[in-house]
C-alpha cells in the first residue's frame, strides 16, 4: 500500500510539538501547505476547526485534496489534541465510502433495458 505523503520530512519540521497557532506550513508538505492557505485554512487552528464545524466533506474547497488525505489530516491533528490544545472530532466518511458496495445495492432500482421492446406474443 503506498504512503499518501501528507507531512514534512522528519528533519524539516520543527523540533517541538505543534501548536495551535503554527502554520500548516510549518508541518505539512509545501504542496498541500499552500492549498490549505488559500483555500483559508493557514493555521492549524483554522484547519482544526474547518474539520469540526463541517464533518466528513471539510476538504471540499481544498483543490487538489482527497479523502484519502482529509482523513490522514484529521488523524494527525487528532493525534495530537493534546500538544495543541485542539478538540478535533474524526469526522465520519459519508455513507458510500464506508459502504464499498452501496452502488451496487442501488443498482437494482435503476430500469434495466428490455432485451426486447414487446412481449413475446406481439412477435409471433
Amino acid at each position: 500500500m503506498m504512503q499518501v505523503a501528507v507531512l514534512r520530512a522528519d528533519d524539516e519540521r520543527p523540533p517541538r510539538a505543534p501548536q495551535a497557532g503554527d502554520g500548516v506550513a510549518e508541518w505539512f508538505e509545501p504542496m498541500l501547505a499552500g492549498r490549505l492557505v488559500q483555500a483559508g485554512l493557514p493555521t492549524l487552528a483554522a484547519l482544526a476547526g474547518r474539520i469540526n464545524e463541517a464533518g466528513a466533506r471539510w476538504w471540499y474547497p481544498v483543490r487538489g485534496l482527497g479523502a484519502t488525505k482529509a482523513a490522514r489530516i484529521a488523524e494527525w491533528l487528532q493525534a495530537r489534541q493534546g500538544e495543541t490544545g485542539l478538540a478535533v472530532r474524526l469526522p465520519v466518511r459519508p455513507a458510500q465510502a464506508q459502504r464499498p458496495h452501496a452502488a451496487r445495492d442501488l443498482a437494482w432500482r435503476a430500469p434495466r433495458p428490455a432485451a426486447h421492446p414487446f412481449p413475446p406474443s406481439f412477435t409471433t
